[in-house]
C-alpha cells in the first residue's frame, strides 16, 4: 500500500508521532503560552523543521484527539479507483457462445 502520510525529513517531525498523520487539518490546536494553530499548519510546521525536535516528542499525546491523528494505513483517503472503460465488443455472438474473457 502507498503511504498516505507525508515523508518526514531528517530535520522535521510528525506532530502525530511516527507513522501517524493529521486527518482533521482545520481543527485548531491550542497550547498554553503558544498561539493557536490549525492542525494542518502544525503538521506542515513539524515537517518543515519549524517545530523544535525536542518539543515534537510530547506533541502526539496533545494533538492526537484534536487533530484526529491516524495511522497511515488507516487514514481515510478519497477513493481513487482505476477508471475502467468497458471495451465495447461489436462482434455478433454465434451459437450462444460466450466471448473469450481476456486474462
Amino acid at each position: 500500500p502507498i503511504s498516505t502520510c507525508p515523508d518526514i525529513p531528517e530535520d522535521g517531525c510528525s506532530v502525530c508521532g511516527p507513522g501517524m498523520c493529521v486527518t482533521d487539518f482545520n481543527a485548531v490546536f491550542e497550547f498554553p503560552g503558544q498561539p493557536s494553530v490549525k492542525c494542518g499548519d502544525l503538521e506542515k510546521a513539524g515537517l518543515s523543521g519549524i517545530v523544535p525536535l525536542d518539543q515534537c516528542g510530547f506533541l502526539p499525546g496533545l494533538v492526537m484527539d484534536i487533530c484526529k491523528c491516524q495511522n497511515e494505513s488507516l487514514r481515510p483517503t478519497s477513493p481513487t479507483y482505476a477508471k475502467r472503460t468497458p471495451t465495447p465488443t461489436n462482434a455478433p455472438l454465434l451459437k450462444n457462445e460466450c466471448p473469450d474473457v481476456p486474462e
